[in-house]
Protein backbone atom coordinates (compact mmCIF):
# COMPACT_ATOMS: atom_id res chain seq x y z
CA UNK A 1 0.00 0.00 0.00
CA UNK A 2 2.78 2.37 0.81
CA UNK A 3 4.20 1.77 -2.64
CA UNK A 4 1.23 2.88 -3.97
CA UNK A 5 1.03 5.98 -1.82
CA UNK A 6 4.26 7.01 -2.84
CA UNK A 7 3.49 6.94 -6.95
CA UNK A 8 0.43 8.91 -5.62
CA UNK A 9 2.35 11.47 -4.34
CA UNK A 10 4.75 11.36 -7.19
CA UNK A 11 2.10 11.75 -9.97
CA UNK A 12 0.77 14.34 -7.13
CA UNK A 13 3.79 16.19 -7.20
CA UNK A 14 5.00 16.36 -10.50
CA UNK A 15 1.25 17.85 -11.33
CA UNK A 16 1.25 20.52 -9.14
CA UNK A 17 4.98 21.50 -10.09
CA UNK A 18 4.12 21.61 -13.47
CA UNK A 19 0.70 23.19 -13.07
CA UNK A 20 2.95 26.14 -10.69
CA UNK A 21 5.15 26.68 -13.11
CA UNK A 22 2.74 27.01 -16.04
CA UNK A 23 0.71 29.50 -14.23
CA UNK A 24 3.53 31.11 -11.81
CA UNK A 25 6.46 30.19 -13.61
CA UNK A 26 9.83 30.92 -11.48
CA UNK A 27 8.44 32.19 -8.60
CA UNK A 28 5.61 29.21 -8.29
CA UNK A 29 8.52 27.13 -8.39
CA UNK A 30 10.30 29.06 -5.83
CA UNK A 31 7.12 28.80 -3.47
CA UNK A 32 6.90 24.97 -3.80
CA UNK A 33 10.25 24.52 -3.15
CA UNK A 34 10.32 26.47 0.11
CA UNK A 35 6.91 24.75 1.21
CA UNK A 36 8.73 21.00 0.15
CA UNK A 37 11.48 22.20 2.68
CA UNK A 38 8.82 22.60 5.43
CA UNK A 39 7.01 19.52 4.22
CA UNK A 40 10.10 17.44 3.94
CA UNK A 41 11.32 18.58 7.82
CA UNK A 42 7.84 17.81 9.37
CA UNK A 43 7.42 14.35 7.58
CA UNK A 44 10.87 13.57 8.52
CA UNK A 45 9.50 12.08 12.03
CA UNK A 46 7.34 9.61 10.16
CA UNK A 47 8.65 6.19 9.68
CA UNK A 48 7.62 3.83 6.63
CA UNK A 49 8.19 0.97 4.63
CA UNK A 50 8.37 1.45 1.22
CA UNK A 51 9.74 -1.41 -1.20
CA UNK A 52 10.83 -3.40 1.55
CA UNK A 53 13.28 -0.68 2.95
CA UNK A 54 12.70 1.63 6.33
CA UNK A 55 12.79 5.27 5.27
CA UNK A 56 11.61 8.37 6.69
CA UNK A 57 8.54 9.76 4.69
CA UNK A 58 10.11 13.03 4.83
CA UNK A 59 13.09 11.61 2.25
CA UNK A 60 10.13 11.64 -0.80
CA UNK A 61 9.23 15.33 -1.11
CA UNK A 62 13.16 15.90 0.41
CA UNK A 63 13.58 13.95 -3.16
CA UNK A 64 11.00 16.22 -5.29
CA UNK A 65 13.64 19.47 -4.25
CA UNK A 66 16.29 18.21 -6.34
CA UNK A 67 14.00 17.95 -9.37
CA UNK A 68 12.30 21.83 -8.69
CA UNK A 69 16.05 23.07 -8.71
CA UNK A 70 17.02 21.00 -11.53
CA UNK A 71 13.85 22.96 -13.16
CA UNK A 72 15.16 26.05 -12.38
CA UNK A 73 18.76 25.48 -13.38
CA UNK A 74 17.33 24.60 -16.68
CA UNK A 75 14.64 27.21 -17.52
CA UNK A 76 16.61 30.02 -15.80
CA UNK A 77 20.00 29.31 -15.22
CA UNK A 78 22.31 28.65 -12.01
CA UNK A 79 21.92 31.55 -10.39
CA UNK A 80 18.31 31.09 -10.04
CA UNK A 81 18.50 27.47 -8.59
CA UNK A 82 21.06 28.59 -6.21
CA UNK A 83 18.45 31.15 -5.04
CA UNK A 84 15.78 28.59 -4.51
CA UNK A 85 18.51 26.76 -1.90
CA UNK A 86 19.45 29.74 -0.05
CA UNK A 87 15.46 30.64 0.13
CA UNK A 88 14.65 27.27 1.26
CA UNK A 89 17.76 27.85 4.01
CA UNK A 90 16.63 30.22 4.90
CA UNK A 91 12.91 29.21 5.52
CA UNK A 92 14.12 26.29 6.87
CA UNK A 93 16.28 28.25 9.76
CA UNK A 94 12.93 30.39 10.36
CA UNK A 95 10.93 27.31 10.44
CA UNK A 96 12.97 25.55 12.93
CA UNK A 97 13.80 28.72 15.17
CA UNK A 98 9.52 30.00 14.85
CA UNK A 99 8.46 26.02 16.30
CA UNK A 100 10.97 25.61 18.58
CA UNK A 101 10.18 29.18 20.26
CA UNK A 102 6.59 28.53 20.59
CA UNK A 103 7.70 25.64 22.81
CA UNK A 104 8.10 28.14 25.33
CA UNK A 105 4.75 29.19 25.55
CA UNK A 106 2.93 27.73 28.73
CA UNK A 107 0.00 25.71 27.24
CA UNK A 108 -3.70 26.71 27.98
CA UNK A 109 -5.42 24.25 30.46
CA UNK A 110 -7.36 22.87 26.96
CA UNK A 111 -4.12 22.33 25.18
CA UNK A 112 -3.40 18.86 23.60
CA UNK A 113 -0.57 19.11 21.13
CA UNK A 114 2.26 20.84 23.85
CA UNK A 115 3.01 17.20 24.03
CA UNK A 116 3.20 16.67 20.63
CA UNK A 117 5.10 19.51 19.37
CA UNK A 118 7.62 19.29 22.43
CA UNK A 119 8.25 15.37 20.78
CA UNK A 120 8.34 16.83 17.42
CA UNK A 121 10.49 19.93 17.68
CA UNK A 122 12.71 19.23 21.04
CA UNK A 123 15.42 18.60 18.80
CA UNK A 124 18.95 18.20 19.78
CA UNK A 125 21.45 20.99 18.11
CA UNK A 126 23.89 18.43 16.64
CA UNK A 127 21.27 16.78 14.43
CA UNK A 128 19.74 20.50 13.59
CA UNK A 129 23.19 21.66 12.54
CA UNK A 130 24.21 18.07 10.35
CA UNK A 131 20.82 19.10 8.83
CA UNK A 132 21.42 22.24 7.82
CA UNK A 133 25.06 21.37 6.71
CA UNK A 134 23.61 18.15 4.80
CA UNK A 135 20.62 20.13 3.00
CA UNK A 136 23.35 22.87 1.60
CA UNK A 137 26.09 20.22 0.54
CA UNK A 138 23.27 18.16 -0.85
CA UNK A 139 21.11 21.17 -2.68
CA UNK A 140 24.79 22.89 -3.93
CA UNK A 141 26.56 20.20 -5.26
CA UNK A 142 23.12 18.92 -7.67
CA UNK A 143 23.22 22.75 -8.98
CA UNK A 144 26.50 21.54 -9.79
CA UNK A 145 26.28 18.18 -10.72
CA UNK A 146 23.68 18.70 -13.28
CA UNK A 147 25.29 22.05 -14.81
CA UNK A 148 28.36 19.66 -15.19
CA UNK A 149 26.51 16.70 -16.83
CA UNK A 150 23.82 19.01 -18.81
CA UNK A 151 24.89 18.91 -22.74
CA UNK A 152 26.31 22.59 -23.57
CA UNK A 153 26.04 24.19 -26.97
CA UNK A 154 30.02 24.44 -26.20
CA UNK A 155 30.56 20.78 -26.17
CA UNK A 156 29.13 19.40 -29.13
CA UNK A 157 28.69 15.72 -29.05
CA UNK A 158 27.64 15.70 -25.17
Amino acid sequence: MNELLFFGFLIIYFTTALLVYRFWQREGILLLFVLSIIICNLQVVKQVTLFGLQATLGNIAYGMTFWTTDLLAEVHGKKEARRAVIFGFVALVLFTFSMRYALFFRPGPEDWAQEHLTAIFAFLPRIVLASYAAYLVSQFHDIWLFHLLKPSRSRPGL
